[in-house]
């Protein structure tokens, strides 16, 4: 079976378009998919150097959510999130952005994450993190990094919700996240 003549796969070498074709792999749709579910990384003779020129070809191109097309959906934690930029939706590569909000006077549940590290920064309201065994005040502005597997959660306070930014590396996943 041929590609298709999309782009991409005439942007790769022939080799690793080989690779592709005899593994099954022959549209970009297939292609993407295999390297979003991390089944590209199992192929046989497709190594680092063959990968990279796979993603920066079907990978790499400029990405852009706008705010208004993100619905949201309350998660694991009990938070309300809209991803604003994850892998299994928009593309990019190794990490995901998304936007938690608590209502008032609400707390996420206790949790960790296995595998992703997460940057959490304050863009509204104030409340309260535990980080591990510390809990302190958080507010407008302030940046929190937590490392995999240390128990998290944030409250907000009664006086409004709380609004943050969540940057995960690798990308958030519900299977990364174990409720305490």
């Amino acid at each position: 079976m041929q590609p298709d003549a999309s782009e991409p796969f005439d942007q790769i070498s022939p080799r690793v378009r080989r690779l592709l074709l005899v593994n099954g792999l022959t549209t970009v749709e297939e292609v993407i998919a295999c390297h979003r579910s991390g089944e590209l990384w199992k192929l046989p003779l497709l190594g680092r150097m063959a990968i990279e020129e796979v993603e920066n070809a079907f990978l790499a191109r400029p990405l852009r959510q706008p705010y208004a097309g993100v619905e949201a959906y309350v998660t694991v934690d009990g938070s309300l999130i809209r991803e604003l930029m994850h892998p299994t939706i928009h593309g990019n590569r190794r990490q995901s952005l998304a936007e938690a909000t608590v209502a008032a006077g609400a707390s996420t549940r206790l949790h960790r994450h296995l595998l992703s590290e997460e940057i959490y920064h304050v863009t509204a309201g104030d409340g309260e993190m535990t980080l591990g065994a510390e809990s302190f005040p958080i507010r407008r502005g302030d940046t929190i990094c937590i490392a995999p597997r240390t128990p998290h959660r944030v409250s907000a306070s009664a006086s409004g919700p709380l609004i943050l930014l969540c940057c995960c590396s690798p990308a958030y996943a519900h299977t990364d996240t174990e409720l305490l």
